[in-house]
């Protein structure tokens, strides 16, 4: 159920509780959606005269104990990651029959769902722009151990936001899980999510699961963002587990031909039925369909003339055209820049035997505090990383990842260090930056400090420091 539904909702129809006021502050407005756990309303806060959501069990659900512990478990968990892209709480109480309810940021805009519904499909640059608030949130969840279980188009409610598109929330917590926990919300070996975005591993009532359930719900959302269509269309709850486990979808590209074949790649392998197959974790994900989507970019403008598109095999959605030239999307946490530097791979030479190179390069630049050159090396080698898919790569470069921190952390500088607009952020909408790092490019439109961008970043920690040093090493940013 939607914790904070759009704005276009229908009339309560002679509901009890509209009119009535909850814990002394709230009066209830009108209703806005139902669901299996409850109602959710509008309503007003009396005191600071704002609107909010008010999601409430009611009392013949109330009784119910499974429902009222999922309940209590999403109001723990959504308090807890306190996170800009999930929606957030801001009280909870008990109205006067002593039904509990949880009071939230009331949402304008319209979920996925409906968008799709209205649209069909999306772009890549919009999809990625999406899909990248989406996995910062999950990253914050999965890095507390905590896995959504029942992602789809309609749990990501995509908010009217002043200055950025499609600022997205992640809703309903209500069945996610705990890793560590072992008390169960739901009965022994049953089926918990939505059919047609359900992982193989969690329709087998037997198999453990962890939080590559979530980035297979999110690899098939993407892959009807892109395509308009379900990966899995027939599935029911009933047969959900032969949809999942035994057909494959029609690849993107049958469908949605201007679809680069890099962005097709990382969804698919989000969506391995083989979980070990996929990306270690959902921000991986999120940074490779990333990097895909500029990598086809960067191919396909590199020549004046628009017809190149078709040259390389995709042809231009007529009803969703690719973004402009001057609006692209990037791929690379800071997007492209000089090349001169790096080692380029050799004919016959082995991915690991490259790989190797690349991080001695590095570790030369670092120690000759060449540091622009260390980050375009840190750059590659997370690049060999997350597209090499190899064993003998994964080998190599993951001994060095401390090496690639390190490198993003120094180039960045210590937290009290104060970073500005540098000369090439007047450019910024020619730069092929991606989402993520236009948006916290933005932020400088006064001098801030490395503290302060950390925190206003809407991503975790570590991919923040890793765009604020890619930006640095493009001219975008700038120590003062």
């Amino acid at each position: 159920m939607n914790a904070a539904p759009s704005t276009t909702s229908p009339p309560h129809g002679g509901d009890p509780l509209v009119g009535k006021v909850l814990g002394g502050a709230y009066r209830i407005t009108r209703l806005l959606a139902q669901g299996g756990m409850g109602a959710v309303y509008e309503a007003e806060h009396l005191r600071l005269h704002r609107p909010v959501a008010v999601k409430i069990v009611r009392s013949a659900d109330a009784s119910r104990a499974d429902l009222l512990a999922r309940f209590q478990h999403e109001v723990a968990v959504i308090a807890e990651l306190g996170h800009p892209h999930v929606v957030q709480a801001l009280d909870v109480g008990e109205s006067a029959t002593g039904d509990p309810f949880l009071v939230m940021e009331l949402l304008q805009g319209e979920t996925l769902g409906e968008r799709l519904d209205r649209v069909k499909r999306l772009t890549v640059a919009e999809t990625v722009r999406i899909l990248s608030d989406v996995s910062a949130a999950l990253a914050a969840a999965h890095s507390q151990g905590i896995v959504h279980r029942d992602l789809k188009p309609d749990n990501l409610f995509l908010v009217r936001v002043e200055g950025q598109p499609d600022f997205v929330k992640v809703l309903d917590f209500g069945v996610s899980k705990r890793l560590n926990e072992t008390r169960r919300l739901t009965g022994v070996h049953s089926i918990v999510g939505t059919p047609g975005y359900m992982a193989p591993e969690q329709v087998v009532p037997t198999a453990s699961i962890d939080t590559r359930v979530d980035q297979f719900a999110l690899g098939a959302i993407a892959y009807r963002m892109l395509t308009g269509e379900e990966a899995f269309p027939e599935a029911e709850l009933e047969t959900v587990a032969d949809s999942v486990l035994h057909s494959t979808p029609p690849p993107i590209t049958e469908l949605a031909p201007w679809v680069p074949a890099e962005v097709e790649a990382a969804v698919e392998r989000a969506m391995a039925k083989d979980r070990t197959q996929r990306f270690r974790s959902i921000s991986q994900f999120a940074w490779a369909l990333s990097n895909a989507a500029e990598a086809a970019k960067a191919r396909t403008t590199q020549t004046p003339t628009p017809t190149n598109v078709a040259a390389v095999g995709r042809k231009t959605d007529p009803a969703r055209p690719n973004p402009p030239a001057s609006s692209p999307v990037s791929a690379r946490a800071p997007g492209s820049g000089p090349r001169s530097s790096r080692p380029e791979r050799a004919a016959g030479e082995s991915a690991s035997s490259h790989a190797r190179r690349v991080i001695e390069a590095t570790r030369e630049s670092f120690r000759a505090h060449r540091l622009d050159d260390a980050v375009d090396g840190a750059e590659q080698l997370l690049e060999l990383l997350v597209f090499g898919n190899d064993p003998a790569v994964v080998e190599e470069v993951g001994p060095a990842l401390s090496l690639v921190d390190n490198v993003f952390a120094t180039r960045v500088g210590p937290l009290e260090a104060t970073l500005q607009a540098g000369p090439r952020a007047t450019d910024i909408r020619r730069l092929s930056l991606s989402p993520r790092a236009a948006s916290l490019a933005a932020r400088f439109e006064s001098p801030t400090t490395v503290s302060t961008a950390l925190q206003q970043a809407s991503m975790p920690r570590r991919d923040a420091i890793r765009l604020l040093a890619g930006l640095l090493r493009r001219g975008v940013l700038e120590t003062a």
